[in-house]
This record gives C-alpha cells, structure tokens and sequence, in this order.
C-alpha cells in the first residue's frame, strides 16, 4: 500500500485566487527584511532563498498578487507584520515561524501555503476568512490564538494550544481539491535527499530514495533564472522495494552561473511528481582569455597563455578522466612538458582558477 505524503510544484500554481504569479527570483518584488509590499508593480529589491527574516521593528510586509518564496521565512520583528491582501497569496517552500512580538494577518480569500512546518508562539493570528495549508506540522504555543473565522489544514499540531479552525489534512481532497492535487498526493517514492556537487568540468547530482512501488523512472531536469525547467537525462528506477536506494547522474554540460536542479518521478502507470529543487552555482573561465599553442604538438612541451587573474593549475587528462599531468601555475605564460611516456592522441588541458573558474581545451598529440 502506498504511503500518503506531499508533492511541491514551484512557482506556477494552479489556485483560486486573484492575481499573477511572482516570485523571489522576478525583479518585481519587495524587500522582505524592511516596511514593503510585494506586488505585481516594477518594485527593485532583493530576494533569498535561504531564510528570509522580517526583523524591523513596526514594519509592515504585505503580499499583493501570488508570491512564491524559495525558502523559509521568519518573523521576528518587535511589533513586525505579514499581511496577505484579500484574494491574493503566499506560496513559502520550506518553513514560517512568527515570534510572540510579531503578527500574521490572511485576509478574506487569501491563501497562504507552507510546504514545510509552521510555528507560531505567543501571538494571535488574524485569519479573515483566509485559508492556511500546512503540509507538515503546526505548532501553536504559549498564548497565541487563531481568530476571525479561521480555515487551517495541516498534516499534524503540536504545542500546548488549541488551534480555533484546524482541520485535518485530509479534509483538504473534498473541499479544496485543487489544492489537494496540487500538492498533496499518492507518490511512487519518498526521497530522503538530494544533493548537486560541483566537479572539474561537471555537476554531480546524488539522491537516496527511501522505498519505491511500482515505480519506473526518474527525469533530471535543469532551469536557469527563469525557471523554466527541460529534461536533460533519465535513471531507471528500481520498481518496488523498502530498501534505500542511492542514484547519480553527472550534467557534464552545465550551464554557467546558477542552475537549478529537480526531480521528475514517473510511476508505471505514467503518473509523475516532482520533487525537491536544488541549486548549484559553476562558472567557466571565456573561452578568449586562455590560449594553448601548439595544437597539435608534436614534441613534448607547449605553452598555455591566459590573461585570467587568479589561475592555480593546469591539468591534463585522457577523455576517460584520468589525471596525467598536473602543475601550478600564473597568470601569463605556462609552458607545460608532457610525460614522456604521453601515447599520441587527444587529451583535455584544464586551467582552473583559485574561484572555482574553468577553461577547458582538446588538445591533440602527434
């Protein structure tokens, strides 16, 4: 028998609710530590997606449009405010925690969803006939209370307090399904991690599933900025088994900058969901401030040249991988003598920079 557990889709959320779909990483934003609002007009700003923390005495943070928040928030403002105008919402993809010095109004038709936990402590939470998802727990103490008609779902309450308006998180399927499909469902695998580490020249992803049942495949998915995610790989899944299975899958063609990686999960029977998003950051050296002449060398020395301002090392490798050669080096002039026992052929030469820059060049041997 499956296990019943949560499925996050980012950003664009199929809701009932008045308003475009933002987010941290658009231009058009607020700036979450100070007095501001988050809207759908051209405000500059900052975004985290870390933890975000709303921490200026008296300030008023309102949400106006959809906002998605890539990462947690905590309020914890002496007399600070988060406030959901009417009809609009506040997706947060991980956790939001509120002080017992700071407030939390959802206004009429508002909705703000947490995908992680929710505590809230020693404060009253203003629900205007709003509606709160929490996907996992709900803590409530000290002498905090839910007020003004409150619609609360969560999978679990802790705390010493009782929350006016909860209900369990399976009341969700009938009377808000489109909630309910959106980000609660019947998974063919739970996974327990997913990392991305950067290499040489590519980008390591690395996941461990806790179970799976009738599962088939995995697609690895990669976005820029933009978020606008296209498959770049498949790993075959393991079908059905309550052991703990560990993946990799190397993107040796990352893209430069930041990137972001997910999780597409396919059951037998076509159905699909998407898992945890991740980021990893990889930035190349240009290709025109690194040059290696002569190429092809027939002896064995040549030189590489590079205006690059921070470089540590150069390297040589067979097209399986294996370091054959290595040295320090400087900006400016290198010259490089091969082994003597170099067989002819191509190899990679890799400069790599003190900051984690990289230039990589086909050299071939005569």
């Amino acid at each position: 028998m499956k296990r019943l557990i949560y499925t996050i889709t980012l950003l664009i959320i199929s809701l009932p609710v008045i308003g475009q779909n933002y987010s941290t990483l658009d231009e058009k934003t607020g700036i979450w530590s100070q007095t501001s609002i988050w809207t759908n007009s051209n405000i500059s700003g900052s975004f985290a997606n870390a933890t975000s923390t709303i921490s200026e005495k008296n300030s008023n943070t309102e949400i106006r449009g959809t906002i998605t928040h890539l990462g947690h928030i905590a309020l914890s403002g002496n007399g600070a405010i988060l406030k959901i105008a009417s009809g609009d919402t506040l997706f947060i993809y991980g956790d939001l925690s509120v002080d017992g010095k700071s407030k939390l109004f959802v206004e009429s038709n508002a909705v703000l969803v947490v995908t992680g936990n929710m505590e809230v402590e020693g404060n009253s939470v203003s629900n205007n006939n709003g509606l709160i998802l929490v996907v996992q727990d709900l803590k409530v103490s000290g002498n905090t209370t839910f007020t003004n008609n409150s619609v609360i779902y969560s999978e679990s309450t802790s705390g010493n307090q009782t929350v006016n308006g909860h209900k369990p998180l399976s009341d969700l399927e009938n009377e808000h399904p489109d909630l309910w499909n959106t980000f609660i469902s019947v998974q063919p695998i739970e996974l327990l991690s997913f990392t991305g580490t950067l290499q040489a020249n590519s980008i390591q992803l690395d996941w461990v599933t806790a179970w799976e049942e009738n599962f088939d495949f995995f697609t690895i998915e990669r976005a820029s900025h933009d978020l606008q995610f296209k498959a770049i790989g498949t790993l075959k899944g393991s079908g059905n088994t309550i052991a703990e299975m560990a993946y990799s899958f190397a993107d040796k063609n990352p893209l430069e900058g930041q990137a972001f990686y997910r999780l597409k999960a396919t059951d037998f029977d076509g159905s699909f969901e998407y898992h945890k998003i991740i980021s990893v950051h990889f930035e190349g050296l240009s290709s025109n401030t690194t040059s290696v002449y002569p190429n092809p060398v027939s002896y064995h020395s040549l030189k590489v040249a590079t205006s690059e301002a921070s470089v540590s090392e150069v390297r040589i490798l067979d097209l399986s991988g294996h370091i054959l050669y290595s040295q320090t080096a400087q900006t400016g002039i290198n010259e490089i003598s091969l082994p003597q026992n170099i067989k002819p052929g191509a190899y990679l030469l890799i400069v790599s920079g003190s900051q984690g820059k990289q230039h990589q060049q086909k050299i071939m041997v005569l």
